[in-house]
This record gives structure tokens, sequence and C-alpha cells, in this order.
């Protein structure tokens, strides 16, 4: 792969494994958004969602750069590496910056989200995306098995849902769940065996996990990326 001088190769051979790790990394993490966008779609939440997108958009973009880098650092191309080192150190600055607002974000996340959260979850006509959130978070209501003033929805209830899964699989969805605080499945759900947190504060915390991990991921990025635009500006200038 190597006919450089000893420090030639070895930047030419870190910057290929560099690149290729950091293919890998943003592959995670835009498989990462997309697991949160998945999670968080039925909730029709405008911030959580557009901070999803941006994710899976800046990972894409990120795999595809460092692909490049693995091809100029394999090729010995100095155009290539000229032009990759230039955006790595633009990509890395645009990296900073998007993760100062993943961390704002999540310092701000619940006073952005819990009033778009009651707003929707409260509203009867999201009660399907209500139920939906129980039975995936294991949470109950927007604040607690106190939310219904009536009977307690089966989606609360992890032990009442377990034994209706086999009903499911046969023409039960979450739209007779949803109805069930006035149909049959009343009273399914007692209060001592639901889910005592509040779906806010619940999808709040995963969210929150979700952004901190991100961010997280990010800060390495950004510091293996600073390191793989040196490495190729050295490279560049030798084959030069």
């Amino acid at each position: 792969m190597c006919l450089l001088s000893c420090g030639a190769c070895l930047a030419q051979i870190i910057l290929f494994i560099l690149n290729f790790l950091l293919s890998l990394v943003s592959l995670a993490v835009t498989g990462l958004g997309v697991y949160a966008l998945i999670q968080v779609n039925d909730a029709d939440l405008e911030y959580a969602n557009t901070a999803t997108i941006i994710v899976i958009v800046v990972g894409c973009v990120f795999t595809a750069i460092f692909f490049c880098g693995c091809c100029g650092a394999f090729c010995r191309n100095k155009c290539l590496l000229s032009t990759y080192a230039a955006i790595t150190i633009l990509l890395a600055t645009a990296t900073v910056v998007f993760t100062v607002f993943i961390f704002k974000g999540v310092d701000n996340l619940k006073e952005t989200t819990e009033d778009a959260l009651n707003n929707t979850l409260a509203d009867p006509n999201n009660r399907e995306a209500l139920n939906w959130i129980e039975a995936t978070l294991g949470c109950c209501g927007t604040t607690g098995p106190e939310f219904y003033n009536s009977s307690i929805p089966i989606s609360c209830c992890p032990s009442t849902m377990q034994n209706v899964q086999n009903i499911q699989q046969d023409g039960l969805n979450l739209t007779l769940l949803s109805n069930s605080t006035s149909g049959d499945l009343t009273g399914l759900c007692p209060v001592t065996e639901a889910y005592q947190e509040g779906c806010v504060d619940v999808f709040i915390a995963f969210l929150a996990k979700i952004f901190k991990v991100t961010g997280q991921v990010l800060i390495w990025i950004i510091i293996i990326e600073y390191v793989a635009a040196f490495l190729a500006i050295f490279l560049s200038c030798y084959i030069g």
C-alpha cells in the first residue's frame, strides 16, 4: 500500500484507518438517528423530528466524506487529499456548532418538549398515539395513572398487555386499546399494576439520553476529524 518514507507511510496508514473507522461511526450515528426518528415519529413532535432528521443527514454526509478520505489515502491523490482536508476542517467546525446545539438542546429539552407533549397527548384524537407511547416506553398518561379520571387503559399495565398479545395477533389493535376506557376492557388495569411514571417525563428522559449519546459521539468525531485533516495536509504536502 505504501512506497513513501516511513513517516509519510505511517501517516497514510493512519489516515486510511481513521477514515474507515469514522465511516463506521458515522453509520452508527445515522442508525441512531433513524432509531430515534422511528420512536418519536408517532408523537407528532416537530422539534424532536427535526433534530433526529438533522442527525441522519449529518451522519450520511460524514459517511460519504470519510469514504472519500479512505480513497484519497489509499490512492495517494494530492488533489483529493487537499480537498478532503479542507472539507474535513469545515465539517469539524460545523460539528462543534452542532454539538453545542445538541448539549444545549438537552438543557432546554424539558421546557421545549413538555408543553408540546401535553397538548398532543391530552387531545382525545391522539389517544392511539398515547397508547402506543405507553406500551412502548412503559409509562401511563401524561403525568401518571392519575391522568385518567375513569378507568386506566390496558396499555398502562404490562401484565395485562402481555395477556392480550395473542388477541392482538388475531386483530386487537391500538384503536381498541384507545377505547378501552369506555369499552369491554375497562377495569383490567388497576392503579397498583399500572406504570407509575407519566409519559412526559419518560419521553423527555428518552430523548435526553439519545441527545447525550449523540453529543458524546460527536465530540470524539471532532477530535478525530482535526487529526485526520492534519494527516491529510501532511501527506498532501509530502506527495507534492
